[in-house]
């Protein structure tokens, strides 16, 4: 302002400078908040997958049942496999690992080269320990 109190060009550009900013800011916010949601939905898939396999009938009883005693009995059926990575790809985009940690043996892998695990989830049927981990380039 001048003197008399006048509003100047200056006080306006610095003004709407100021808002502009503010705008800018708070849209930054929202976005960030707005993909770390996103990121809190996407990390439940691996566990509703693992719990989705453990609910689906297959033969006598149900898949990670079956492919638990599999295990135990180390004559793993590629059928039973090739079930469970027809489950997992068509609910997820990221590549993937299915594994039994309880014995260290990775069942299934589409990992390419270059990965970051990204989300993980675990289901425990008859001693043994299914896990399920996202990767994503």
């Amino acid at each position: 302002m001048n003197e008399s109190g006048q509003l100047l060009i200056y006080d306006l550009i610095f003004g709407v400078i100021i808002l502009l900013m503010i705008i800018i800011l708070s849209m930054y916010i929202f976005e960030e908040n707005s993909h770390y949601y996103m990121n809190m939905q996407d990390s439940e898939k691996p566990l509703d997958i693992l719990n989705t396999l453990s609910d689906t009938p297959y033969e006598d009883g149900y898949l990670l049942e079956i492919l638990s005693g599999e295990l135990d009995n180390n004559n793993t059926n590629n059928d039973t496999l090739h079930f469970v990575n027809e489950i997992i790809s068509s609910n997820t985009r990221y590549e993937y690992t299915f594994s039994d940690d309880s014995s260290e043996v990775i069942l299934i892998d589409t990992r390419s080269s270059h990965y970051r695990e990204v989300f993980t989830g675990r289901k425990i049927i008859n001693k043994h320990v299914f896990v399920l981990k996202y990767y994503e380039k």
